[in-house]
């Protein structure tokens, strides 16, 4: 069931009904019996490993919660994580570890006895995976107490607006939301229609028509002239910041309607930031803070060393790019994020004296513009790594940036790259108007009504336009 169709906006509205119509002492149960109905539409042999990952971190929380001993404690919590994970390693990660290790038999003439495993990796089992080692993590940290009802970490780890893509949420919060239901009130049901709407924005008129030129741009290199390959690489930036953030708007939009607030995954105008390090504090947040919270941190713990600190830093940024696939091309953008990382810190303070030494501000709009433009290229030629399986691939692609330009007007191409540029400045222009921590829903509520009518006629025109025209319609982070 796509969030993009008219059946999910029934069953969205055919849901949040019931839901108020019910005692209070039944939504839990309900919203857990709709969630299933929802993964059920996509993967029903997989809705098993949902269940078998579910019932584990409830009874790993309550075992942990038991003891009180502290090395059993923590020798019950490394046991549930490695438990918890096994089940992701085997999906995902199998085929490509036994590949590699059969290239390392054959270097020495062996064969490699272990076939690859046959089935696809169950959607959003990076997304429940990380939520039940959140919750056990947190039971072990004294964080929250062990749930006693089974439905309501059933319910935690399988809400539909995050069960496929995220956000990644913290247990504690989501407990507290489904414990303590909400009145019906108007406002979260305007409020969440009105970051769907934009969501569905996103994803049909700005995601997909990058996704579409990108695709066959990426397919064939050889064939498009330089200036189209210098968009395919700027439009990897937005298109996946489009695709995603549309994704968690409709899912932030969708749980908002039963007044269950997540987290905002995206700050709106994170594709203009001066860093990488400031890049990465807004983009997929809920997966850089839960890395920090439950890798960075514990692995940093009473450490001195400067040179330790930035290792955590590599390792974490390793992880970022293995979380988001099994491929070399991923295992490389993320070390390359990492490095680029530790570099930005290690060199914070002689760069300031640099540019203090030669009367620049560094507070001020031009070097501010400088800054990003210089950082948001560097993101783009490593999301070259990111669409690619292997670094070769990416090197190749990369170099078409030199193919000659002669017969560029007459290329469909040009026309929809100049379109969608159009596009994008409406998009960051309405980004500009939404207060920081908040959605899309604090800029339009405050508009007056005619504004307010004519932004709505507008996406919902623009929409109706184009969602039928390009092929792309699934979100690319069911893939990871």
């Amino acid at each position: 069931m796509s969030f993009v169709s008219i059946f999910f906006l029934l069953f969205l509205a055919f849901t949040t009904a019931i839901y108020y119509l019910l005692r209070t002492k039944y939504r839990t149960v309900w919203l857990l019996c709709v969630s299933y109905f929802f993964y059920l539409t996509w993967q029903p042999a997989f809705l098993a490993v949902l269940f078998f990952v579910t019932l584990l971190s409830f009874q790993f929380g309550k075992k942990i919660g038991s003891v009180s001993d502290g090395k059993r404690k923590k020798r019950w919590l490394i046991f549930s994580v490695i438990v918890l994970i096994l089940p992701l390693i085997f999906f995902k990660y199998f085929n490509f570890l036994n590949d590699n290790f059969a290239k390392i038999f054959a270097l020495f003439s062996f064969k490699n006895p272990l076939p690859n495993q046959p089935y696809l990796a169950p959607l959003g089992i990076s997304f429940f995976t990380f939520q039940a080692i959140s919750y056990v993590a947190d039971v072990y940290r004294g964080y929250l107490k062990p749930e006693e009802k089974v439905e309501k970490i059933a319910l935690y780890m399988a809400f539909f607006p995050t069960l496929l893509a995220g956000p990644i949420e913290r247990a504690k919060s989501i407990l507290n939301q489904i414990s303590n239901p909400v009145s019906f009130d108007y406002k979260n049901i305007r409020a969440g229609l009105q970051l769907i709407l934009w969501g569905v924005f996103k994803k049909i008129v700005l995601a997909d028509r990058m996704s579409e030129f990108m695709r066959q741009v990426y397919a064939e290199p050889q064939n498009y002239q330089g200036v189209l390959i210098y968009f395919a690489i700027i439009f990897s930036v937005f298109q996946l910041f489009c695709d995603f953030s549309a994704y968690s708007d409709i899912a932030v939009g969708s749980a908002r309607m039963f007044g269950i607030n997540l987290t905002k995954n995206f700050n709106d105008r994170v594709y203009a930031t001066p860093s990488r390090e400031i890049f990465w504090q807004g983009w997929h947040r809920s997966l850089t803070s839960w890395l920090r919270d439950y890798v960075f941190f514990p692995l940093s713990r009473n450490v001195k060393s400067r040179a330790r600190l930035y290792v955590n830093l590599l390792i974490v940024y390793l992880l970022v790019g293995v979380w988001h696939g099994a491929t070399w091309g991923f295992i490389v953008w993320g070390l390359l994020n990492g490095i680029w990382l530790v570099m930005e810190n290690a060199s914070k303070r002689w760069r300031g004296q640099f540019f203090n030494r030669f009367g620049i501000d560094v507070n001020g709009s031009i070097f501010y513009f400088v800054s990003w433009l210089f950082i948001f290229h560097v993101g783009a030629l490593f999301g070259a790594f990111f669409r690619t399986n292997t670094p070769q691939e990416a090197f190749a692609f990369i170099s078409s940036i030199t193919n000659s330009n002669t017969n560029l007007l007459t290329r469909w191409e040009t026309k929809s790259c100049l379109i969608t540029i159009v596009f994008l400045f409406f998009m960051d222009l309405i980004n500009r108007q939404i207060p920081d921590n908040q959605n899309f829903d604090a800029f339009i509520g405050k508009q007056k009504t005619f504004v307010r009518w004519f932004i709505y006629i507008l996406l919902a025109e623009l929409i109706l336009r184009y969602i039928h025209v390009f092929d792309e319609v699934q979100f690319m982070y069911f893939n990871f």
